[in-house]
Order: structure tokens, then C-alpha cells, then sequence
């Protein structure tokens, strides 16, 4: 038995010409979506939707991801022949760590080299609670972290200092280095509250007016 729809038997019957619209299952233009591509299609024409808001919840990534840019930022090495003190400004607020490296820095004087922090304000020359040691000799100094237990003209340096932020302002200096005069290890330990938020490092000595000569310096910050 076969039932045929002609409208006799109360069924209302819709007369279709051309192509199936997609609302009755058919294959047709798909305009309502705006994408104006064949529902059907293999390859239609998709529109990027626009997101905007926060995303929130866990996510799994496939696949492997790929770094881009380095999360160590350098400054620019600076490589002074009369210089006081050398400053690196313009560090990021979100800064949590800094190393500061030397390569054979050398002064004129017997004032030991000094770390001092700073903010928009500028550098600050209190507070600094801490010593450094090398098997000769020990220093301390409240106006900045000191880089030697004892200095002399022409010794050299080498060497990396870390400054690392503990919270609310508060840095952890050290430094682990070489001197070339006697072969000797340094040791340097400090902490360090700053006013405000740290934008700058400065390198100096402890009396602030022995000038560098030579050698090399530079920051990553990251």
C-alpha cells in the first residue's frame, strides 16, 4: 500500500521547484548564516566569529609548542673607560629577577665595587643589610651590596650577581665571582627594601667617586 500526499487528504502539501531549501533537508544555499556556501559542501565558506571576554576553566594544548621570543630579556653592555658608575634604567615592574655580569672590570681605586637599587625616584644608598668574603678579607657596607671583602687598582672581577624579589619590595642580593689577584673566590650576601618599585641597578663603589677603566658589564632581567 502507498499513500500519496496531494492536499486531498487534509495533509498540506508545499510544492517545491529547483533545489531542496536546507530548512526542508535539502542540499540549497545556506544563506541563512550569512556564509552564502552550500550547507553541504565540501569545502564551505566558514566566518570567524568574534570572541571577546575572559577565558576561564582548564585547557589541554596538542601538540608541541613552539617558544617564541626569549623570556630573558638583555640590556645593552656597557664597557666603561671613565666612569664613576654605570646604571641600567628602565627595568619592566614585572621584573622578578636580575643578573648582573662582569667580565674583568677594573678601577682606579681601592674603593670595593658596590650594587645599588633604585626606583623612579632614583638610587637608593641605605638600608643594604649584608657582607661579602673572599679568604683575604670581609666587607659590609649599608650604602650598597659589596662585591669583595677588598680592592685594590688594577684587580679584576669576574662574575655573576643575582638580584631576585622576595615580595613587597624586598630583594635578595648575591654575588659568586673570581678575583684575579690570588686566585681568590667572593662570596657577597645581601637584602634590600626599596621604596617603591625597582627600575634601575647601578654599579659603583663604596665611596662612590674610584672610576672603571675597563672590563665589561651587562643585565638580563626577566
Amino acid at each position: 500500500m502507498s499513500l500519496i500526499l496531494d492536499g486531498t487528504t487534509g495533509v498540506p502539501v508545499t510544492t517545491v521547484t529547483g533545489t531542496l531549501p536546507v530548512a526542508n533537508g535539502g542540499t540549497g544555499v545556506a544563506t541563512s548564516t550569512g556564509s552564502g556556501a552550500n550547507a553541504l559542501a565540501t569545502s564551505p565558506t566558514l566566518t570567524t566569529p568574534v570572541l571577546s571576554g575572559s577565558v576561564t576553566g582548564t585547557y589541554t594544548l596538542a601538540g608541541t609548542p613552539t617558544m617564541g621570543a626569549s623570556l630573558i630579556t638583555a640590556g645593552t653592555t656597557v664597557s666603561p673607560t671613565a666612569s664613576t658608575s654605570i646604571d641600567f634604567t628602565s627595568i619592566p615592574s614585572w621584573v622578578k629577577r636580575i643578573t648582573v655580569m662582569f667580565y674583568r672590570p677594573t678601577t682606579n681605586g681601592t674603593s670595593i665595587p658596590l650594587i645599588q637599587l633604585g626606583t623612579t625616584s632614583g638610587i637608593e644608598t641605605t638600608g643594604y643589610i649584608g657582607y661579602s668574603y673572599n679568604p683575604a678579607s670581609s666587607a659590609t657596607s649599608t650604602a650598597g651590596a659589596t662585591l669583595a671583602g677588598q680592592w685594590g687598582s688594577t684587580w679584576t672581577i669576574n662574575g655573576i650577581a643575582t638580584i631576585c624579589l622576595l615580595g613587597s619590595n624586598v630583594w635578595a642580593i648575591s654575588f659568586t665571582g673570581g678575583m684575579t689577584v690570588g686566585n681568590t673566590v667572593i662570596l657577597s650576601g645581601y637584602s634590600k627594601t626599596v621604596a617603591a618599585t625597582l627600575d634601575r641597578v647601578r654599579i659603583t663603589t663604596v665611596n662612590g667617586s674610584d672610576v672603571y677603566n675597563s672590563g665589561s658589564i651587562n643585565i638580563l632581567y626577566e
